[in-house]
């Protein structure tokens, strides 16, 4: 790995289309150009071809499913993401989220200032439809255990998304990726107390990521799945 300069990883999940270009310029046009864009098509409905092959940029490498991977779970995707990825870094964004040009170097010097830690993440803010600031994620110290992280977590003083964050790549693949939860109910939590037991997390005190409160995100629709949620999770403890 190149110390200064490492290659990092982004991969996008795609399956809706609407906001996916906005996705993959804040992706290119990270500050830190070290970078692949991996951009995975979970055999969407919807014209997710046009807008990836509107780009003509190297660092893009676009793989597209045979059959849809995420719809019940979309940890089996980010996974499938993860199987691509040559970086000594990687991050997840998904389709309709929108990184700051700095996430990528932001989170780096994390890295280089904490290098026992494999977790790295960014507060967020929660954006609408229209790309309006909704609400805002709380701030958390600069590096923390991770039982601090836990317990911040279960007192609702810490919220996540997906996108927000950044791994040592080998990490993961030590760890055989993602966790898989059914309806990746709270797989990503999940995915940061296993590799943050040891090394904590170091996080960013900007807002580095937006994340999209569209209305389809399959962790939004709460109501529909709730009893789906329930019993699988039950059978995954036992």
């Amino acid at each position: 790995m190149n110390n200064h300069h490492p290659l990092v990883t982004i991969a996008i999940p795609a399956y809706k289309s609407t906001f996916l270009k906005e996705a993959i310029e804040s992706a290119l046009n990270q500050t830190h150009r070290n970078i692949e864009l991996i951009i995975v098509n979970d055999c969407s409905p919807e014209d997710v071809d046009r807008v990836v092959l509107s780009y003509n940029d190297a660092r893009i490498k676009y793989y597209k499913n045979a059959k849809n991977l995420g719809g019940e779970n979309p940890a089996y995707n980010w996974n499938k993401c993860l199987s691509y990825a040559s970086g000594d870094f990687f991050a997840l964004l998904c389709d309709d989220d929108i990184y700051e040009s700095t996430f990528i170097e932001k989170m780096l010097l994390l890295a280089e200032k904490y290098p026992q830690t494999n977790v790295f993440r960014t507060r967020a803010d929660i954006i609408d439809f229209s790309g309006k600031r909704i609400n805002q994620y709380p701030s958390a110290p600069e590096w923390e255990n991770l039982y601090d992280y836990m317990w911040h977590v279960f007192k609702n003083c810490r919220y996540q998304t997906i996108s927000e964050w950044l791994f040592r790549r080998e990490i993961l693949i030590k760890g055989n990726g993602y966790a898989l939860l059914p309806l990746a109910w709270y797989a990503d939590y999940l995915t940061v107390y296993k590799y943050a037991e040891k090394g904590g997390i170091a996080s960013s005190y900007e807002f580095l990521v937006h994340f999209r409160q569209s209305g389809s995100n399959i962790s939004s629709k709460d109501d529909q799945n709730t009893i789906k949620k329930l019993e699988a999770s039950k059978q995954y403890i036992e």
